[in-house]
């Protein structure tokens, strides 16, 4: 199989970028780049201002901004990368690992909806874990409580909402004063309607993975349509978007747009 050793030494760079970006801590960042410059000035002056000190002084602060994996997700995919790195350096490893992902249909082109149905419930997983595990449950970006306020308003069939007294108490970024005693958000009505639906069903939080699930989906079947419109071969045109709905999935960032009520989920998939 062609595409296995590529496929085994691409996951493992995944995998380990994702565990490199849980480790850093931008507290440790701060600290760092005050430890790699003395060490860095100690090194030239010991080294009588060589290129040597200033290269150990760069790497003993780059070094220093590393930590053990702090929660489980990390040490999972702290686990996964050393598995992966493994199996990428041994004969088979990398046959092996292809052949393991058998069960979502990786190899077989005609098993489309086996591929979709597995990274559409793996990306609404992880986006579930995402709010499980670091949003412990509800909202945490600036703009996601107003979102929220808004969406549980119109499951209301309201765009406001009374407030109690004193009004100084409610005085909020992103909320509007409406007299007498409301409030209302400064959003479009577009996403809290989405979320509005959530509400409907007693779970609001669930809107972001079904998006999740939905943009792994949309994001093979636009590449599907770019490597048709390039004129490329069907079979190349269908691995090029199982590439791109497997990087979809395991996009960090998209897992955070997907986890917390902020509409950058449902604008990708609208796009």
């Amino acid at each position: 199989m062609r595409l296995a050793p590529w496929m085994a030494r691409a996951g493992s760079a995944v995998v380990i970028y994702a565990h490199a970006h849980a480790m850093l801590r931008p507290h440790r960042l701060d600290s760092s780049a005050t430890t790699a410059s003395s060490s860095t000035l100690q090194a030239a002056g010991a080294s009588g201002g060589g290129d040597t000190g200033l290269v150990i002084g760069i790497s003993g602060g780059w070094l220093s901004t590393w930590a053990k994996p702090p929660d489980p997700p990390a040490e999972v995919a702290f686990v996964l990368s050393i598995a992966l790195v493994v199996a990428s350096l041994l004969r088979h490893g990398p046959r092996f690992v292809a052949s393991s992902l058998d069960a979502f249909s990786l190899a077989e082109p005609s098993r489309r909806r086996r591929f979709l149905a597995s990274i559409s419930l793996v990306s609404a997983f992880l986006s579930l874990g995402y709010i499980a595990f670091y949003l412990r449950g509800g909202p945490r970006g600036p703009d996601a409580p107003t979102y929220l306020l808004q969406g549980r308003a119109l499951a209301h069939g309201r765009l406001a909402w009374l407030a109690g007294e004193p009004m100084a108490s409610f005085h909020a970024v992103n909320l509007l004063t409406r007299l007498p005693g409301s409030l209302a958000g400064i959003f479009p009505p577009g996403f809290p309607l989405v979320l509005a639906a959530g509400f409907l069903v007693g779970a609001p939080m669930v809107v972001g993975p079904m998006l999740a699930a939905a943009l792994a989906v949309a994001t093979w079947w636009l590449t599907l349509e770019l490597g048709a419109s390039c004129g490329e071969a069907p079979r190349r045109v269908e691995a090029c978007g199982r590439t791109a709905a497997g990087l979809s999935v395991v996009c960090a960032a998209l897992r955070y747009h997907t986890a917390d009520a902020s509409p950058h989920g449902a604008a990708a998939v609208a796009v």
